[in-house]
């Protein structure tokens, strides 16, 4: 039996992973190519203007060259302010991007469309994937449609773009509650069913193995991680300063694990507290590690996180999470008194930390089960069967 065609776009794709997003949706790929014939388009860092083909745990991934003045995936160039606002006006509505999208589109024939973030692949997707017929799905993964850049002309440019494009989209899917309510109250997607389905955990035995053996201590100095970017709006510097204001009896170390363009600054922001240690970007298996070897995991965003899947990650093996109470994070914490802190104040963030500390040993024990039993709710399994629901009376009108 012929299996039906679908094509998932996202900026970027692994092995090229800046955030939670590319993850989730390597996810999504993977998880519906049980299923179905899954291509993904995505833009890679080839120089030559041509897309790269190559398979991907079964999913053919087709890479598209930049067409712009650099690959939103080279984090390590250095981007003038001017070459930044160039770039985003360019990506607005790429023809180049356009053409060879749509050529893909109508040499693949897919069923559906599903479209993740869009930059670098420009909001000209969803006019190519109209005028060919093909039923469009839209999983909002951030806020870029909303503010992409904090220039309010180019802003107010881009949303009346995006607003208009979005009309074409049959279906809208949030990670959150707050994500999508946002989106929807600002004009987006107004002909588009909603529905929510949030971020989730690949079920490995590695992870289940990280999980038992995880041992909890008790009043012993507590090892703190943070996991994710190094950039302003993680809020990093409250956490930092949080932990220098509470002795090492109760705060043993920092570690910090990613890579960003506040690190300098943050390393000079800690650099009298020896405590604080910068770890570099793991990948995937050792950030599950490292989570399951600290006693806490802390998510201190100062913005409107849409979702936070370094909480269930943490949750799998085992760790208790302290978050910003922002955006779509309280969607998704257990024990939210004891576990939510106010964003850009280190003093909430130390009471926080304070609290868990004297919690009594049995109750940060069945706190572990209780962050791996929650984290089994955001499986593949469901993320499966969500999908294919969604999709299933697409391909119907499709056909």
């Amino acid at each position: 039996m012929m299996r039906n065609n679908i094509v998932i776009a996202h900026s970027l794709y692994t092995p090229n992973i800046i955030g939670g997003a590319e993850i989730s949706t390597q996810i999504l790929a993977e998880t519906m190519a049980k299923k179905y014939s899954v291509k993904v388009i995505t833009v890679g860092s080839q120089n030559e203007r041509k897309v790269s083909k190559e398979l991907v745990n079964e999913v053919e991934v087709l890479r598209l060259h930049h067409a712009n003045l650099y690959w939103l995936g080279d984090t390590d160039r250095s981007k003038s302010t001017l070459d930044k606002i160039r770039w985003r006006f360019n990506d607005i509505y790429n023809i180049r991007q356009y053409k060879v999208i749509k050529n893909i589109l109508s040499e693949a024939s897919p069923k559906i469309l599903h479209t993740q973030n869009l930059p670098g692949l420009s909001l000209s997707i969803w006019r190519a994937a109209k005028e060919l017929n093909i039923p469009i799905v839209h999983t909002l993964r951030d806020f870029s449609l909303l503010e992409p850049v904090p220039i309010k002309s180019y802003s107010h440019l881009y949303q009346k773009i995006a607003r208009s494009l979005s009309r074409s989209v049959s279906k809208v899917i949030g990670i959150s509650n707050d994500v999508l309510d946002k989106h929807l109250q600002r004009g987006y997607f107004p002909n588009a069913v909603p529905y929510i389905v949030p971020n989730v955990v690949e079920d490995k035995p590695e992870n289940r193995d990280l999980y038992i053996k995880k041992e909890i201590s008790h009043l012993n100095p507590l090892v703190i991680g943070y996991f994710g970017q190094l950039s302003t709006v993680k809020g990093i510097e409250y956490l930092i300063q949080a932990v220098q204001g509470l002795p090492s009896s109760i705060v043993g170390k920092l570690l910090i694990f990613g890579e960003g363009p506040e690190r300098e600054h943050l390393e000079e922001l800690s650099n009298e507290d020896k405590r604080i240690q910068f770890m570099g970007k793991l990948d995937r298996a050792g950030v599950s590690r490292e989570m399951s070897r600290v006693d806490l995991t802390v998510v201190p965003s100062i913005w409107d996180e849409p979702f936070g899947r370094v909480i269930i990650e943490s949750y799998q093996v085992g760790t208790n999470v302290l978050a910003s109470n922002v955006g779509g994070i309280p969607e998704v914490l257990i024990e939210k008194d004891l576990n939510l802190f106010k964003p850009k104040e280190s003093n909430s963030i130390s009471q926080a930390i304070l609290g868990y500390y004297h919690l009594p040993l049995d109750h940060k024990v069945e706190m572990k089960c209780k962050c791996y039993e929650h984290s089994r709710k955001f499986s593949t399994s469901s993320l499966f069967l969500e999908h294919e629901n969604i999709y299933q009376d697409l391909i119907e009108i499709s056909k």
